[in-house]
């Protein structure tokens, strides 16, 4: 989603630097109507965390891939709507991404859980994969891949600015993120 987004923006700018601006209205009406085709669901009075959990179910339900989501959040958050959007949207496509690396004749499953508890929230985000996962001595998962990590790193920056705590995990083919992050700890 967040990839989506960067490459659109990109386009739209562009279109208006070359001064096509009847092209980029036009981008700009494709793209509201294939957002119109997206079913919402409401998890939350959180329109954003509402919007990337709808995007990834969808996802996973086009490949198969079981989704659970568990949301209990009463209110508005003490973080960036921008700052939790980008943590949760790394989070699942990587959490789809590891599942779609697995065979789909397996039990291919992604869940999400984000509670709150007076002023204590927990975003927990687990899903299958295959192989073996690697951690750096901060408890980082290492990634493999030429250009990957940095949503780890974006992650990490969220959890220094709202002195969250993270907790990753891979465990008999389950992998974890675990995020928790209290109100009376956050400075907007």
């Amino acid at each position: 989603m967040r990839h989506d987004l960067r490459h659109h923006l990109s386009t739209l700018s562009a279109l208006l630097q070359n001064n096509a601006y009847v092209k980029a209205q036009e981008y700009i009406h494709q793209l509201d109507s294939n957002l119109m085709q997206i079913k919402q669901e409401s998890f939350c009075k959180n329109t954003v965390i509402n919007a990337i959990i709808s995007h990834y179910s969808e996802n996973a339900e086009k490949e198969g891939i079981q989704f659970s989501k568990q949301v209990q959040i009463s209110g508005d958050l003490p973080v960036n709507d921008m700052d939790i959007g980008a943590v949760m949207s790394n989070l699942l496509e990587n959490a789809q991404n590891a599942c779609m690396e697995q065979a789909t004749d397996t039990d291919r499953f992604i869940a999400i859980k984000f509670v709150q508890h007076k002023k204590q929230y927990v975003l927990d985000i687990s899903n299958s994969f295959d192989g073996a996962v690697e951690f750096n001595g901060d408890g980082l998962p290492i990634s493999k891949r030429k250009g990957h990590g940095i949503g780890s790193q974006s992650i990490y920056a969220f959890t220094r600015k709202y002195d969250a705590s993270t907790n990753y995990s891979a465990i008999n083919g389950v992998f974890s993120a675990r995020i928790l992050f209290t109100e009376a700890d956050v400075v907007k």
